[in-house]
């Protein structure tokens, strides 16, 4: 099981958002998601990374982000308003009482945490009766990697996990996914240029950026089978 560095977790998401193909569908897919379904509405972003998708929220609600990593919280504060209410603390431990909010955010979070089903149980708990909780984790048990270990995943996700186990008495509303062909042979050569115990070797390689660019002109749709996204309601 990996320890998790939340800081250098943060670093090497920046990484892998800069070249890899699922960062950017991520941003694609997930992005209009929550733009779809959330709207005048109580939004907690928790984990919130860089700020980014709390920024996109902000402009049609209310936003409070938190996040245990110091790097994010520092990141979420130059990405957001100066007047936005951010935090640092912990998704098991959230410094909000109990039906604060309309709905949770927790992307790409879940994973990150040895005792998720506490992790959701604490989301819950912050929600109003009716609220929603609208996560995305990585899919695919079978494709954990050296990279999900260097990222500080306990885990990957499948379908089924996710309804009878993480969200079980809550099942999701809505649930689905995405990926790109060919995602093992991705995942098999781009741990090669990752490592957490030196700085990334592409990170200044200009030839690098311009073959994920093309990496992600071919493969840009959505394609089933890499991450799971969806909505669960509370009782």
């Amino acid at each position: 099981m990996p320890t998790v560095d939340y800081d250098r977790a943060q670093e090497l998401w920046e990484f892998e958002r800069d070249y890899g193909p699922t960062h950017r569908m991520h941003a694609k897919v997930v992005g209009g998601f929550l733009t779809n379904q959330l709207r005048g509405e109580r939004v907690l972003d928790v984990g919130c990374g860089d700020g980014r998708y709390s920024r996109l929220l902000e402009a049609a609600n209310h936003v409070v982000s938190t996040d245990l990593s110091a790097v994010s919280v520092s990141m979420t504060r130059t990405t957001r308003r100066p007047e936005s209410p951010i935090a640092r603390s912990s998704i098991l431990a959230l410094p909000f009482a109990d039906a604060s909010f309309d709905a949770v955010v927790a992307l790409e979070t879940l994973e990150h945490i040895e005792d998720d089903r506490a992790a959701v149980d604490e989301c819950l708990r912050v929600l109003r009766p009716g609220g929603r909780l609208l996560f995305s984790v990585p899919a695919n048990p079978r494709l954990y990697c050296e990279i999900d270990h260097e990222d500080g995943h306990y885990r990957r996700y499948s379908d089924r996990d996710l309804v009878e186990r993480l969200f079980a008495g809550c099942k999701p509303r809505f649930l689905s996914s995405y990926g790109f062909p060919l995602m093992r042979t991705y995942y098999r050569i781009l741990p090669r240029f990752y490592s957490v115990e030196s700085p990334p070797a592409m990170s200044h390689s200009l030839a690098a950026r311009l073959v994920m660019q093309l990496v992600y002109a071919v493969f840009g749709g959505a394609f089933p089978g890499l991450h799971l996204y969806g909505v669960v309601e509370a009782d």
